[in-house]
């Protein structure tokens, strides 16, 4: 009799250990993030971040813009909260960065930026050295004519 008790006991345990599911299994994986409305901003737009975090709902989840405040949102029911960011700063990438998780985000600040210069000047200047060489022969010359008409006059 004691044998069947332990034997019906081993195939229940067995039973439940192998068609029990188990309890994670039932809940999809939660993954913690955060994304931002638009990557591209100029100086004084204000953009929506969106953070997901295994937090209760009703939590102030605050937003850090290149880790000064940024502002905050209240999580929902299932985790997220929406953060308006107002952008200031100047031209350049920046990171948005929140309380809950790990998350950075990057955005860019367009603006004035460095673009090509003018041209000044040139890459060849050898037509230019033998422009100057010219007009010093010619000078040259000029000098040793009117030295020439000074010694003529003089003679005279």
């Amino acid at each position: 009799m004691i044998r069947r008790m332990f034997i019906l006991g081993a195939i229940a345990l067995l039973g439940f250990g192998v068609l029990a599911p188990a309890a994670h299994a039932q809940y999809p994986p939660f993954t913690p993030g955060a994304s931002v409305s638009d990557s591209t901003v100029s100086s004084g737009d204000t953009v929506t971040v969106t953070v997901t975090c295994d937090v209760p709902a009703g939590t102030d989840i605050p937003g850090f813009l290149d880790g000064n405040d940024g502002g905050s949102g209240g999580a929902a029911a299932d985790g997220t909260a929406s953060v308006d960011v107002v952008i200031p700063g100047s031209p350049g990438p920046h990171q948005i960065t929140n309380s809950c998780n790990t998350a950075v985000l990057t955005i860019t600040i367009a603006g004035a930026t460095a673009g090509n210069l003018p041209r000044t000047g040139t890459d060849n200047s050898l037509p230019l050295a033998k422009i100057a060489i010219v007009l010093i022969a010619a000078g040259g010359l000029l000098i040793v004519v009117a030295r020439d008409r000074r010694s003529k006059n003089a003679t005279a």
